[in-house]
């Protein structure tokens, strides 16, 4: 299907949404889907910012990437069991989403699929679905086999059975303002926390060795981060743009600082590197603005802050 329309009834004899097929129609406020609609491509409704609501017929197996990104209006969505796969950044964006249910049919969910979902509150995964699930009604998807939360709303309670937080799991949530992240994780996946404006401040425990990549990029709000003695590496972009924060003590447990790790945090005065850091990144202090001291351990063998 190629020719788009405002406030569409899509006929039956069309078997699947294509591609972009309404990408960029403010102007549509609704449309129906027939029965005989398999499958919603990519982008589908990407950016259909008048779009409120949205009838998913039983028939659909595939809800593609990006398929309602950008989509501010949508209220409420119902995911049918006949849904195995959602798109990655499928829902991207859809600010007025307010709770989601993922039925037992769902077997693949891709990355950022709720990312920047800010008004979500919760989220409920049917019980009987065999590859993720909502344990202790934690407000969360968890992937069962691997125990990885790979998406999280603002409300979320992270169960002490996870062992990572996924990448991009509760960007953009700018409702967001404190999490408690259980001794059970040993790893914050790549973006988890960007754009989150309203965290102010996170607890990571000691368990964690791995902060990922723009992990806490744009966190402005955030004023102190404890990094327990475990992290090994601070990820590329890390703490990018954390305007807020004031102080950070790196432990002498961690070997490399990625690129642009604390740039453009203009709160920080100074910057304390251990003898145990190996490499730093390109611009990771970057446009630091407020920094006026920055010292190197005086054993470190690669680099010095001498006289």
């Amino acid at each position: 299907m190629k020719t788009t329309f405002y406030n569409t009834v899509i006929p039956s004899s069309v078997t699947a949404i294509r591609n972009s097929a309404f990408k960029g129609c403010v102007g549509l406020t609704s449309v129906t889907i027939p029965a005989s609609v398999t499958a919603i491509g990519r982008y589908a409704f990407l950016g259909c910012v008048g779009l409120t609501s949205v009838d998913i017929p039983a028939s659909v197996t595939e809800i593609g990437e990006g398929a309602f990104r950008g989509c501010v209006g949508l209220t409420s969505v119902d995911i049918p069991a006949s849904v195995t796969k959602i798109g990655v950044g499928a829902f991207e964006g859809c600010a007025c989403l307010t709770s989601v249910d993922i039925p037992s049919s769902v077997t693949e969910i891709g990355r950022g699929a709720f990312s920047g979902c800010s008004g979500l509150t919760k989220i409920t995964v049917d019980k009987r679905n065999p590859f993720y699930d909502s344990r202790d009604n934690c407000n969360a998807i968890i992937e069962s086999a691997t125990n990885v939360l790979i998406a999280g709303c603002k409300s979320t309670h992270i169960p002490a059975s996870v062992t990572a937080i996924g990448e991009d799991a509760f960007r953009g949530y700018v409702g967001l303002t404190s999490v408690d992240i259980p001794a059970s994780v040993t790893a914050i996946g790549g973006s988890a926390f960007s754009g989150c404006s309203g965290l102010t401040s996170v607890d990571i425990p000691a368990s964690v060795t791995e902060i990922g990549d723009g992990a806490f990029w744009g966190c402005v709000g955030l004023t102190s981060v404890d990094i327990p003695a475990s992290v090994t590496g601070i990820g590329e972009d890390a703490f990018w743009g954390c305007v807020g924060l004031t102080s950070v003590d790196i432990p002498a447990s961690v070997t490399a600082i990625g690129d642009e790790a604390f740039e453009g945090c203009v709160g920080l005065t100074s910057v304390t590197i251990p003898t145990s850091v190996r490499e730093i990144g390109e611009g990771a202090f970057a446009r630091c603005s407020g920094l006026t001291k920055i010292t190197v351990d005086k054993r470190n063998p690669f680099y010095d802050s001498r006289d």
